[in-house]
């Protein structure tokens, strides 16, 4: 089984594993990056498609590879405003060039906003006197 393979049912479980508001995806960079997303999962959560481009955050993975195994836990917005938490794992080749990328966006709006009402809720904060 290929890496890519391998890869596609790791995606997918992690797809099943977080439900319909987890976005997974791949981007194969051997291959022309201007098609390099090859897989994706709930791709409704950024509207994108297999043989779309690179996103912002491949294009910056690519121009600067600090030799690390991804970035985790960032929040990115969608078009539409939604609040993604997102984590990106760099699949490296046997030389440690950077193979393939695995993709995870989390929509948190709604937990953000029921953050929001909670804390609003249970705040503790300035008392009032009367």
């Amino acid at each position: 089984m290929s890496t890519l393979e391998r890869l596609k049912v790791i995606a997918h479980g992690l797809a099943i594993q977080f439900g319909p508001s987890c976005e997974v995806l791949i981007h194969d960079l051997q291959g022309d990056l201007d098609t390099s997303l090859v897989y994706i999962e709930n791709g409704t959560i950024t509207n994108r498609h297999v043989g779309d481009g690179p996103s912002h955050v491949v294009l910056d993975v690519l121009n600067y590879d600090d030799g690390s195994e991804g970035r985790f836990g960032y929040l990115t917005k969608t078009k539409d405003g939604r609040i993604l938490k997102s984590s990106t794992m760099y699949i490296r080749d046997d030389n440690g060039n950077i193979a393939y990328l695995l993709g995870i966006n989390q929509d948190i709006t709604e937990f953000v906003m029921m953050h929001r009402s909670l804390e609003s809720l249970i705040g503790i904060g300035q008392a009032e006197t009367g």
